[in-house]
């Protein structure tokens, strides 16, 4: 029955903010699969589902404003629409706002594609009054247009429908009127491509636009392709007639008879136009506040600041009741394997390096997911690109681009995802820059640090201690940015143009969708990379078997690593084998003292991780400081490595590695030095 299964490969498009992604979950549920898109580290995310019939295979492409490859997002997006086994695209808008999302539409209807379009938000559109023509809309594009509100379902049902068919569908007869004397030329150079089957694969007119828009990627593969130098001659006959009729270049003629197009379009079949007082009054309110030159960054300040003491305050007490699970866990899996009589090796390995390694980094969970769930409040808020907006003036003053911001602000959840959001950026230069210093801010991955070590030495000032990691963090960020623009990236920084979103009430569906699948992330990783780590350290710390836990190669491997922390005040072997384990995966510093301290600790006591390592004397507050600054700014784990070698190069992934670590054994040997003079 499977074989006769018809499959179709469908791609998802929209700008940002229109709710997508939304849209996606919601056609997909948990049917989805995760990866990259080839030769980068841009995240793919592939959807399935069926009527039994017809299989569906959607991919959703990266929340773009155009299809001119203009960044890497787009030529992601273009070249996959470009495909042949791509059947269609399915172009989800923002209804309450059609005039800004249709420029895309456009594109994507002259690429010739079979095109479904989404009007999402309609509740948005219904409570501004506005009355949008659907008929009419679709009679005019000659395109399917469906209603829909993702956030509730509304209208998902009918577009599923509207998908199956989607092989049913004719390729949309879509041309805009360029001007007669501009359209004659358009398509005497397509027949011309034609008849000489000049790359063939492409729609003729929709080539022909480019080649004329002196598109470079098209160039490329003309080029590539071998075309003759009379085609050239052709396409530069074209353009110097184009040149005579319009005002501006061609580039710019183009865009602006497309947004020409748009917005004659919406006078058409929008009946009833928003009272722009209604629409705008609560955000500009806001915005006046948020936004406002004067308070904005130090209300960012506080609300940051307040996050991470939502997220300690909240989240201690709910890591004391893993810990304790954990260490119940431990207990009676010890008790339960002896019993039935496993080798001693058996009970160790799963006692003292699965259970106390693994464990001791999933204890942290809750902290992780208040944090998830703060950032994703701000998010899907609207606030957070209004916090880009504030930091402009600050970023352009540091050498930053003001995009720069973004990947700055993802980086706080995972440096990988922060290195491809450097993509927005146009200027190689800039983005070169903005992925040098993203290892400062500090990830997810060493947040259980920070509550081991604040539960170990800092307990009454946790929250405090660890919004001071994220402040230095960002301090040593901006200054090497400021240091690496005068020496290596000398040039201007261009302005700050980015759409700043309504404000609106988070969706506890959504919101609920980005901390379970960054959660399951983490936890993922606890069950894999971090797995195989602690079991490798435990392997280390307990061969040769029968020799004291000082003599293990775990030890060895550490008193070797040790003298260069030493200046540091954390020159055990104990916290230089973390330090060295920590590069694979930052979560596996707090498994290696958890495997460390279970290997040590022979009664096998339930006292926590945090509680044997105050106990073991070998950290003060000062160097424990030292180390979580340490973990802070060195070098980021393998992943965010290798997404920098992808993104910018080989050269620039080891340049990274090497001065991460410079900076974060300076730093951390300049406060243990100078705290030890002044705490005495």
């Amino acid at each position: 029955m499977k074989d006769n299964i018809k499959k179709i490969k469908v791609a998802l498009a929209g700008n940002p903010n229109v709710g997508k992604t939304c849209v996606f979950n919601a056609l997909t549920g948990s049917n989805q699969h995760v990866g990259n898109w080839p030769g980068v580290t841009v995240e793919k995310k592939e959807g399935f589902f069926n009527d039994g019939r017809t299989e569906v295979e959607l991919v959703d492409l990266p929340g773009i404003y155009s299809f001119s490859p203009n960044s890497l997002d787009e030529k992601i997006s273009r070249d996959f629409l470009l495909q042949d086994d791509v059947e269609g695209v399915v172009l989800v808008v923002d209804a309450s706002n059609l005039e800004r999302n249709l420029y895309l539409l456009t594109q994507a209807l002259e690429l010739r594609k079979k095109t479904i379009l989404v009007l999402n938000m309609m509740d948005v559109v219904r409570k501004e009054n506005m009355k949008i023509n659907i008929k009419e809309l679709s009679d005019i594009l000659g395109v399917p247009v469906i209603e829909a509100v993702a956030s509730n379902g509304e209208g998902i049902n009918h577009l599923r429908d509207a998908i199956i068919q989607f092989s049913e569908y004719d390729k949309p007869d879509f041309k805009i009127n360029y001007g007669e004397r501009i359209d004659c030329a358009i398509d005497e150079l397509a027949l011309y491509l034609n008849e000489n089957k000049v790359m063939s694969n492409y729609d003729p007119r929709w080539l022909s636009i480019k080649l004329l828009e002196d598109d470079i990627e098209i160039f490329r593969e003309f080029e590539k392709n071998g075309s003759s130098k009379e085609i050239s001659e052709i396409v530069d006959e074209k353009r110097k007639i184009i040149e005579r009729y319009a005002a501006d270049d061609i580039d710019t003629f183009f865009i602006e008879k497309k947004y020409g197009y748009v917005s004659g379009l919406v006078k058409e079949v929008v009946s009833k136009k928003v009272d722009l007082k209604l629409r705008m009054d609560i955000t500009e309110k806001i915005d006046k506040v948020l936004t406002n030159r004067v308070l904005g960054i130090p209300l960012f300040v506080l609300l940051m600041y307040f996050t991470f003491q939502f997220v300690f305050k909240l989240g201690d007490p709910l890591v004391g009741y893993v810990e304790s699970f954990v260490s119940f866990v431990s207990d009676i899996s010890r008790i339960i394997l002896v019993k039935l009589g496993a080798p001693h090796l058996v009970v160790s390995a799963v006692s003292d390096g699965v259970v106390e390694g693994v464990g001791g980094v999933l204890v942290f969970l809750p902290i992780i997911a208040l944090l998830y769930i703060a950032i994703g409040i701000l998010e899907d808020s609207g606030y957070m690109a209004r916090a880009a907006f504030v930091m402009d003036k600050i970023m352009h003053t540091l050498g930053l681009h003001g995009k720069s911001f973004i990947p700055m602000v993802v980086g706080f959840g995972c440096t990988v995802p922060a290195v491809m959001a450097t993509r927005t950026l146009e200027s190689k230069k800039d983005r070169i820059l903005t992925i040098l210093i993203l290892p400062f801010m500090s990830c997810g991955a060493r947040l259980p640090i920070y509550a081991l070590f604040t539960a170990a030495f800092f307990r009454e000032n946790g929250g405090n201690i660890v919004f001071g990691m994220y402040l230095i963090g960002i301090f040593v960020a901006v200054v090497m940015a400021r240091i690496l623009k005068s020496f290596l990236f000398k040039s201007e920084v261009s302005p700050l143009i980015m759409e700043l979103p309504p404000y609106r009430i988070p969706l506890l569906k959504n919101l609920a969708w980005k901390v379970y699948y960054r959660c399951s992330m983490f936890v993922k990783k606890a069950g894999t990379l971090i797995l195989v780590g602690v079991l490798i350290i435990w392997f280390l710390g307990t061969f040769p078997q029968n020799a004291g836990v000082e003599d293990t190669y775990l030890a060895r491997l550490g008193k070797v690593v040790a003298p260069i922390f030493k200046p540091a005040g954390f020159g055990s072997w104990q916290a230089s084998v973390a330090l060295t384990t920590g590069i694979v995966a930052k979560e596996i510093v707090v498994g290696t003292f958890g495997t460390i301290y279970g290997l040590e600790d022979d009664e096998a006591d339930s006292s926590s991780v945090a509680s044997k390592l105050r106990e073991d004397d070998i950290f003060n507050s000062v160097s424990a400081f030292g180390f979580m600054v340490f973990s802070l700014l060195y070098v980021p784990c393998f992943a965010a490595v290798g997404a920098i070698k992808k993104e910018i190069g080989k050269g620039w992934a080891f340049f990274t590695v090497a001065y991460t670590f410079a900076i974060a054994w300076l730093s951390s040997v300049l406060i243990f030095q100078i705290g030890s003079l002044i705490v005495g």
